[in-house]
């Protein structure tokens, strides 16, 4: 009841328009094009230099992160055809886990 209600009108409206206002033809290829699109090519350079910054402080102690880096960049790279966003979710959880073991391990010895 509660979708019939709230979203039912919102999401019939939406697949009853004209094909081009709900296909993939509005879809950005990638992350990196989203990004692009959205806050041009300062702002694209500003999130990825903070971006790697951040875990490029800590790579030297890091014995997995440049992989995981790696792999996050050419993922964020690829067409839209799954959820780019839960690949960053795990990704970072591994690099903030790996932060964490190198960091109790430095308290450690």
């Amino acid at each position: 009841p509660d979708f019939e209600k709230n979203h039912l009108d919102l999401y019939l409206y939406y697949f009853a328009s004209h094909d081009g206002k709900h296909s993939v033809i509005n879809s950005p290829n990638s992350v990196y094009g989203q990004l692009w699109a959205e806050y041009g090519l300062a702002g694209i350079a500003v999130f990825i230099l903070l971006y790697l910054w951040f875990f490029a402080k800590h790579l030297k102690r890091l014995s997995y992160a440049l992989p995981v880096l790696l792999l996050l960049c050419g993922v964020l790279g690829m067409d839209y055809w799954f959820e780019q966003l839960s690949i960053v979710v795990l990704a970072e959880l591994l690099l903030f886990l790996n932060i964490k073991e190198t960091a109790s391990n430095k308290v450690h010895d």
